[in-house]
């Protein structure tokens, strides 16, 4: 039995009824859920509350939008958002010598016939990744909430306007958000990622300064493995993932390894990043062209120019008063909703002073634990001692009092003392061992 108002039409596709306004396509129900079990239930999801999740028609068939069914039908065969990360042959290849028994030690070859027999059977495609749908909504309120993010979420605005307006994935040149300590830069990177839609993999310049930290580590060494770059692109679901190097200019100099800055002049560049070979599996070329590269620093000092002319640069400022305060109202209301605690008395006008000289994120664990102590009291008023640590630590920066300047000077003597004591034992060695006599000059 066909619904009311419909005309039959389904001698291509039986079970499939379009009515005669031709503004619902009614699916049989296992059809349905066949298509949410292949990932197309988003483009469903979006148009759930115009259509009335009770309404049924005979046959156990449920109306969904035409509009749905074609975009999500289009995007099952649509290879528009598709790109090859690896040339199928080329893997082939690699995997056929490795199994003749070619390229170094055994448990080496067995490391990379397991890598390429795992990238055969997942697939060498990977998507790009889509932004968001609500993603306007969710930049303004990330500007709103994090008013000193303002120029970068502006800047990935543009770039998605322009991706949406010439129909083409979006693109998003490297970049560098510069700015002092406590404004908040990796905050922002992770929720321009979760807006980019787009996996997020972190790396700490400081502590992996090595190239390898990037490219992989050659196979003839003991501890041979793959870089982020290879793990995230050939383990994960995108060619698009972002990774941020933060603290850019803190890589280690030296001169017996390469450092990681080497290395990025080659993969921030578009043409030689489509042919990106991790040096754990040589001759296997991979397509990073799509990697979105995001830099956080403190200083663009220690950064070569040859690196800043790669990437654009986004200064991320200090909050001032006025914007800490909007800052810290928001992060307030939210937290007294979430712990349901809205009734409490207001912020002490000194309690929101202390607390707006915080980072945003400093913000938000701060005024949890002022409530938590405040709870713990069995009060409802904030108080001054509720938000400042209790212990009384010093930055290394600041000045140290009298009497630590002593025990430090007491502390240095002493050691140079001691020193001066190692020095003279050694030297009587020296002599003894030489046959010299102790009043005798040794050199």
């Amino acid at each position: 039995m066909n619904p009311p108002n419909s005309n039959p039409r389904n001698d291509d596709h039986p079970g499939f009824v379009i009515d005669r306004n031709f503004s619902r396509l009614v699916l049989p129900l296992n059809t349905l859920e066949y298509l949410r079990a292949i990932e197309l239930a988003e483009e469903i999801a979006i148009h759930e509350e115009t259509v009335d999740p009770t309404v049924r028609f005979a046959d156990d068939k449920v109306a969904v939008p035409v509009a749905v069914s074609a975009s999500s039908s289009k995007r099952s065969v649509n290879q528009k958002w598709l790109r090859p990360l690896v040339d199928v042959a080329q893997v082939e290849e690699i995997l056929k010598r490795v199994s003749k028994g070619f390229g170094g030690r055994s448990d080496r070859t067995d490391s990379i016939k397991k890598t390429c027999t795992d990238l055969l059977a997942k697939g060498v495609q990977r998507e790009l990744t889509r932004p968001k749908r609500n993603w306007r909504q969710r930049l303004l309120e990330a500007g709103t909430n994090y008013p000193n993010g303002a120029v970068f979420f502006n800047f990935i605005a543009a770039q998605l306007l322009i991706a949406e307006h010439a129909g083409h994935p979006v693109v998003v040149p490297p970049l560098c958000l510069v700015g002092a300590p406590g404004v908040g830069k990796s905050t922002l990177v992770e929720l321009v990622a979760e807006i980019l839609n787009r996996p997020l993999h972190r790396i700490q310049v400081e502590i992996g300064g090595h190239a390898s930290t990037l490219v992989g580590t050659e196979a003839h060494w003991s501890n041979s493995g793959p870089g982020s770059i290879f793990t995230a692109l050939v383990t994960g679901s995108s060619i698009s993932p972002i990774l941020m190097l933060d603290e850019l200019e803190k890589v280690q100099k030296r001169d017996d390894y390469p450092n990681l800055h080497k290395v990025l002049y080659s993969l921030l560049e578009n043409a030689s990043s489509k042919k990106f070979v991790d040096l754990s599996i040589p001759d296997l070329q991979i397509d990073a062209s799509h990697v979105q590269w995001i830099g956080t620093a403190n200083s663009l000092e220690g950064i070569p120019d040859a690196i800043l002319s790669r990437m654009r640069v986004l200064e991320i400022p200090p909050l001032t008063q006025e914007q800490s305060t909007t800052v810290l109202m928001r992060v307030d209301s939210a937290i007294r909703k979430e712990l349901k605690i809205q009734e409490w008395p207001p912020l002490d006008a000194k309690v929101v002073k202390l607390l707006c000289m915080e980072s945003p994120r400093r913000m938000w664990q701060k005024i949890r634990e002022a409530y938590g102590t405040t709870m713990l009291r069995g009060e409802q008023q904030v108080l001054e001692s509720d938000v400042v640590p209790a212990t009384d630590y010093k930055a290394p920066h600041e000045k140290r009092g009298p009497s630590e300047l002593e025990s430090l000077l007491t502390l240095t003597t002493l050691s140079s003392l001691r020193a001066l004591e190692l020095h003279s034992q050694l030297v009587l060695a020296r002599r003894l061992w030489a046959g010299a006599e102790p009043g005798d000059t040794v050199h």
